[in-house]
């Protein structure tokens, strides 16, 4: 054999020795960590973590300001259901009283046969305001303008029975559009 036909049957040359013994060092280093992948994960600090992981053990454990927070949010809480509590009742009470009255007003033909013992509120103030309408206009012609002026009066009694209704439900309105951040921070 001559030396240019070794060269060429030689498998290996030291390129070649030196390229294959780097992909194996770099296959050597990647196994363990491939192999690390199925192994869990050693646990590290687990000294730190608190045991007690209820409601009342996380609040114990948790700082000054957000323990202030979290008392904040349960009052928040507490004022919230109180007042759907007392809006629940108070509309259950305002209904009940409407249809007394209004089966009351139901029985009534004419203005003057209405006993003002026998009408409850709210249906009375309503009622009362009506009649008064009905008495200062009294000796005018125009029926149109007397139906436009009780419709006015009746719709202000509305407004002023709505806004006692609705009594309460702007901090409602205000626990609703700020707890959530509070929670947040």
């Amino acid at each position: 054999m001559t030396p240019s036909q070794r060269k060429r049957s030689r498998p290996y040359t030291i390129g070649t020795a030196i390229a294959c013994g780097a992909a194996m060092l770099l296959v050597g280093l990647s196994l363990p960590a491939a192999m690390a992948q199925d192994e869990p994960p050693p646990v590290q600090g687990s000294a730190l973590l608190p045991r007690d992981l209820s409601p009342w053990g996380m609040f114990t454990n948790a700082d000054v300001v957000v323990k202030v927070v979290m008392v904040g949010l349960v009052i928040a809480s507490v004022v919230t259901w109180t007042v759907w509590l007392a809006k629940t009742i108070e509309l259950l009470k305002a209904r009940r009283k409407l249809r007394a009255a209004v089966d009351a007003l139901s029985a009534v033909k004419t203005v003057a046969s209405v006993r003002q013992s026998n009408i409850e509120e709210p249906v009375a103030s309503f009622y009362a305001a009506a009649v008064d309408e009905l008495r200062l206009s009294d000796g005018s012609m125009d029926k149109d303008g007397l139906k436009e002026r009780i419709a006015s009066r009746l719709e202000r009694v509305e407004v002023a029975f709505s806004r006692r209704i609705s009594r309460g439900t702007g901090v409602l309105a205000t626990i609703g559009a700020t707890a959530p951040f509070v929670g947040l921070f």
